[in-house]
């Protein structure tokens, strides 16, 4: 396959295969890409006169459109519009004239009202775009109704049926239609398919013989899963394949209650967008989800996944119709993106947290395949707000952008901007369309829905009865005077008969005895005045006159030649624009703009001093000079206004202007004058001045405004656990311990108890994995205003991963860094911290601690690892726990769901496997949320933290078996040990130290060490942490990836308070700085020698190398094994 560029899914425009080259038989093209160049609209026709509102229909009460229509050619008939409704009916429609064709409700709509959700209301029937193959002359598409046919009965009678109709007697294809519900998923036979529970809102994708359909669900209620529905084309055949976007065992176990909310979601919805198709693969994005196989770890998007939540997928469709997974993309910020409800499947080609990731389509890029855990994509775009829309493509040089607007209706641009500014196209109005459309093309017309549920069609009449001089330009008219311009027209068929003409403003006249009387040929000829008349048009309104008011300026109107033709299907109306220039006899004045208001001064602000400026334009659009005969401002102009002469450039109330006109002075025809005003203010209030002008040209006055209030005062405060609000300063908000896989949330809050709106100047909030402000782009974001007496909330969530019992605790910290434009409030730093705490089973030590603690998952065929061997059927790693040690053995195991293994012998390295492949993956009947090793060749091995220390013996790239870390919730008593001698290995510069042993209970070490630099280059102690070594990069990605940093002043000391809360950090390549709780397989100890480049903002200390990190850990937390053992460094 090509390499190719893909905008979150795949762009390369492809002409669809259809009998007329202006039909549009899915939604828009099998790529997605939004780009179609086989219509017949040219931007200078779609922006004429002649291009407007063909037809618009309505139908039933209460019926929408979701479905977009489709355009086609059926063989030996002229272009016809396929609609379907929510109501479940579809309509053939003449593409040309809107005539109905035929109709036909398919089943009894699903009724909204019983799920609740309001997304889509009153009628759920076919809202998926529907697909045509124009080989069979067949429409394909899903339907949601009733068991039976009913007109009703709940969530759980719900289902979905899929048709194959003939396009133009809209009668059932053998064979159809057929029910999906009862179908299980192929890759997870426990999950099965129920059409109460989803919804099937993208448009279909047809590959290989069968239709494509993605399914979401309602507002993520109930119990639904995320599916993929191939069904063949085939009469007989029926669903070929259905791919569940969560399956086991990442997944939530498949529960048979439909109110709860265990299905694992994962929902494809894309906005309506269809699964883009390249050759028999699609590709899809998924929105939020419950399993979150990955985790924190990165994975190839090669590697199967079990849970599809927020990824951006790539699947095959065989010949058989069968759908594998290739390939996925899911970005590494999706656990926060699932907590914050920001689905990256609000769009088929766009992100909903929202940014979109570009990516190459023959490897999208996998989950944390980038420089340091990031994404490996090729371009990640950060949009400035939500999208909910199609990304369209244009590779060329010209062209129309369409954009559906639910508010401002369909609008168009010219598809390549000026100075970076698209070019608006004009369109007649619309009104609001229905959300989430993408308007659809026939040939030189178009189609589209609005909410109303109205179907419009614009474009330009293709059969024209005459062709007439368009536009009319009758250039400069004075008032008073009038002006006539010949309209030339020329019959392009035979006519019976010109009805007439009319005008869209009374001052421009036509008249009907002008008008040829009688029939016109093919060919004819004609031509008739039109006049501009202002010959009673004055600029003032006049009392009791039946003529208006004119303004000086360009002015347009239409004009519109009405006919009777003699061949059918022509328009009868043919309109001409009319445009000119009113101009005044005599000196004529505008003030541009007619208010200004100034803004607020902040009184005791740097800038008040300064004040607050602007400026106005008087201008001469008449033919005379105009002179200023007076000004003068005052407070009102209502009732007994009391004017104030202006003689010093003083406007009242705070204004003045340097540059103000006086008496006398002249400004000639078609000049104009810019006014400065400045306004100043030491007293709280608002504060306006009436400024007028009396000219030989006119009176008019201008409004100007402003205020004046005292500073913003903020405070800062973070939510307590008791539903209050604490001020200390400096502000912690500490969670305490948060269990893994849960979540938990508090707030951060300013409030402005000050007299002007805060401006909130820097926000820098957390966004972590776990640590995160899930909506970031939201909460306290920088540029928010608060009011006067109002407060803005920041969340702040701990989104603390799933991992298993008895693992080691590890702290997350961060800050959230605050400041606004009150300038007593300076930068705050909020701090954050929570201590991840996994659940403690088995036998535990004094401390509430597990003395059982995970070693890993490791290999168990071709020999036991463990000889003792019990199974249970209520097996749980505890229970097994407690087994073991009531036996005296040092290792505990489960495996196969129910078996528990003991042993004395550690585990070799070689039979680890890592974590991110998920082999330990299988349930412990005791307790299903833990797991117990998998399918009989892979168990969860646990150690007895008293009388073991993992090393590299047993954990690929673990520390030497010097030390091991310990539970934070562990307590110690100190006591003296003598000292002896080891060496680390590879470490050519050396630490001389005395080891302290605290006793745990029942039996634990911890060390204290104090190392001595002793070489000018690296340094052996920072804070807390200690030198650990030259230490490779992981073969699967970087060695420390929980969080990065780079910058060119790089220090050890810089990277050490980067990493504040970690338990290693590293540096690498002089500038580089990565943290993280544990090294990541496959990153070793290496020739110190390598790591050889010294500090971006220290020569004197060294700085990792090429692929090397200088590596240090905190060993606070470093425990050893025996307590009766002494030894020191060296």
């Amino acid at each position: 396959m090509w390499m190719r560029i893909y905008f979150v899914l795949a762009f390369v425009p492809v002409l669809v295969s259809s009998l007329a080259a202006t039909d549009e038989i899915q939604d828009a093209d099998p790529s997605q890409s939004g780009y179609l160049d086989n219509h017949n609209l040219h931007p200078n026709t779609v922006g004429s006169a002649i291009f407007g509102m063909l037809w618009k229909n309505t139908y039933g009460n209460k019926e929408r459109w979701y479905a977009k229509p489709l355009v086609y050619t059926p063989p030996g008939a002229s272009q016809l519009v396929f609609i379907a409704s929510s109501q479940n009916v579809i309509r053939t429609l003449d593409a040309v004239n809107g005539t109905l064709l035929n109709s036909r409700t398919v089943q009894p709509p699903f009724l909204q009202k019983d799920i609740g959700c309001t997304d889509i209301p009153d009628y759920i029937g076919v809202i998926g775009t529907p697909i045509i193959d124009p080989n069979t002359n067949t429409a394909y598409f899903f339907s949601k109704g009733y068991k039976n046919g009913a007109a009703s009965g709940g969530l759980a009678n719900g289902i979905y049926q899929f048709y194959g109709i003939d396009v133009q007697t809209l009668q059932d294809r053998p064979g159809f239609p057929i029910l999906i519900d009862g179908h299980f998923a192929d890759n997870d036979p426990a999950r099965y398919f129920v059409g109460g529970t989803v919804l099937q809102r993208p448009s279909l994708a047809m590959v290989n013989g069968v239709v494509l359909g993605g399914f979401g669900g309602h507002c993520d209620l109930f119990n639904y899963t995320g599916m993929v529905v191939a069904v063949s084309t085939t009469p007989g055949v029926g669903v070929t394949s259905i791919f569940a976007m969560e399956s086991s065992p990442g997944a939530p176990p498949v529960q048979g209650d439909l109110l709860v909310e265990k299905g694992g979601k994962a929902g494809i919805w894309q906005g309506g967008m269809g699964l883009a198709v390249d050759g028999n693969r699609i590709f899809l994005a998924t929105g939020n989800g419950q399993g979150h196989a990955n985790g924190d770890v990165g994975a190839s998007g090669r590697t199967p996944l079990s849970t599809l939540d927020e990824v951006v997928g790539s699947f095959s469709v065989s010949a058989q119709g069968k759908i594998t997974l290739n390939d996925y993309f899911e970005p590494y910020e999706y656990i926060s993106m699932d907590a914050g409800d920001r689905d990256l499947g609000s769009s088929g080609v766009t992100l909903l947290d929202p940014t979109a990731y570009i990516m190459n389509a023959n490897n999208l890029g996998g989950f944390k395949q980038g420089p340091g855990g990031t994404d490996n994509v090729i371009q990640t775009i950060t949009a400035q707000g939500t999208v909910f829309a199609g990304v369209g493509s244009y590779p060329l040089e010209g062209g129309i952008l369409w954009i559906s607007d639910p508010s401002l209706g369909l609008q168009a641009f010219n598809a390549v901007p000026v100075n970076g500014v698209l070019q608006p196209i004009p369109l007649p109005a619309t009104g609001g369309l229905n959300k989430f459309q993408r308007p659809a093309f026939g040939d030189g017309r178009l189609y589209t829905t609005d909410s109303n549920g109205n179907i419009m069609c614009l474009g330009s009449p293709v059969a024209l009865p005459l062709n007439c001089t368009d536009p009319i330009d009758f250039q400069d008219v004075t008032i008073g005077t009038s002006a006539t311009r010949t309209v030339d027209c020329k019959a392009l068929i035979p006519i019976t008969k010109i009805n007439g003409c009319t005008t869209g403003n009374s001052n421009w006249k036509c008249d009907n005895s002008t008008l040829p009387q009688g029939a016109l040929a093919q060919g004819a000829t004609f031509s008739f005045p039109v006049t501009w008349d202002l010959t009673t048009a004055v600029v003032q309104d006049v009392p009791q006159a039946s003529f208006g008011k004119v303004i000086p300026g360009v002015e347009s109107t239409s004009l519109n030649i009405i006919t009777t033709n003699g061949i059918p299907k022509y328009s009868t109306v043919l309109p001409v624009s009319l445009t000119g220039r009113v101009v005044s006899q005599n000196a004529f004045m505008t003030i541009t703009p007619t208010e200004i208001d100034l803004g607020g001064i902040v009184i005791g602000s740097a800038g008040a001093p300064s004040g607050l400026t602007a400026s106005f334009i008087l201008s001469n659009v008449g033919a005379q000079p105009l002179s200023i005969l007076g000004t003068a401002w005052s407070n009102t102009i209502n009732g007994n206004v009391q004017w104030t002469n202006i003689t010093n450039g003083d406007l009242g109330n705070g204004f003045t202007s340097t540059q103000f006109p006086k008496t006398g002075d002249a400004i000639e025809s078609g000049a104009s004058l810019t006014v400065s005003v400045k306004f100043l203010a030491s007293v709280t209030g608002t504060y306006n001045s009436f400024v007028e002008f009396w000219t030989t040209g006119g009176a008019e006055y201008i409004i100007l405004s402003g205020s004046a209030s005292t500073a913003p005062v903020a405070n800062i405060s973070v939510s307590t656990i008791e539903g209050g609000w604490d001020f200390q300063s400096p502000l912690i908000m500490d969670f305490g311990n948060v269990l893994d896989g849960t979540t938990q949330s508090k707030s951060i809050r300013i409030c402005n108890e000050g007299g002007s709106a805060l401006a909130i100047t820097k926000s820098k909030p957390p966004v972590g994995t776990e640590l995160l402000a899930p909506n970031a782009l939201v909460d306290l974001h920088e540029g928010q205003f608060i009011d006067v007496n109002n407060c803005a909330l920041g969340q702040v969530s701990i989104v603390a991963a799933p991992l298993g019992v008895n693992r080691a605790d590890h702290t997350v910290s961060d800050i959230w860094i605050l400041n606004t434009d009150d300038v007593t409030f300076g930068v705050h730093d909020v701090a954050i911290t929570a201590n991840i705490v996994t659940q403690q089973v088995g036998p535990l030590l004094a401390n509430g601690s597990s003395q059982y603690t995970y070693l890993g998952c490791y290999w168990d065929g071709g020999g036991r690892l463990f000889s003792k061997a019990q199974s249970s059927a209520q097996n749980e790693n505890g229970w097994c726990q407690r087994q073991c040690l009531a036996g005296g053995y040092r290792f505990a195991g489960t495996e196969y769901h129910t078996e528990c293994w003991c042993g004395n012998t550690p585990p070799t390295y070689l039979r680890y496997t890592d974590e991110s492949l998920k082999k330990c993956a299988w349930s412990c009947p005791g307790d299903v949320t833990q797991p117990c090793g998998g399918d009989g060749t892979f168990i969860s091995v646990f150690y007895d933290r008293t009388r073991y220390t993992p090393g590299p013996d047993s954990i690929p790239g673990a520390p030497p078996v010097s030390s091991s870390i310990s539970s934070s919730s562990t307590t110690s008593q100190t006591s003296s040990v003598s000292s002896s001698s080891f060496s680390l290995p590879s470490v050519s510069n050396s630490l001389s130290s005395t080891l302290t042993s605290s006793i745990l209970t029942p039996t634990s070490t911890k060390l204290s060490i104090t190392p001595t630099q002793t070489g000018p280059a690296i340094v052996r102690t920072i804070g807390a942490y200690s030198y650990a070594g030259c230490y490779t990069e992981s073969t699967k990605g970087r060695a420390l990836s929980l969080k990065s940093f780079a910058d060119d002043t790089m220090t050890v000391e810089l990277c050490a308070s980067t990493c504040t809360g970690y338990i290693w950090f590293g540096i690498e390549y002089r500038r580089e700085c990565f943290c993280g709780n544990s090294l990541t397989a496959g990153s070793n100890i290496t020739d110190e020698s390598t790591c050889s480049m010294t500090c971006k903002g220290n020569p004197l200390q060294m700085c990792g190398g090429s692929s090397r990190l200088t590596i240090y850990n905190n060993l606070t937390a470093i425990v050893v094994s025996s307590p009766s053992q002494s030894s020191s460094i060296s």
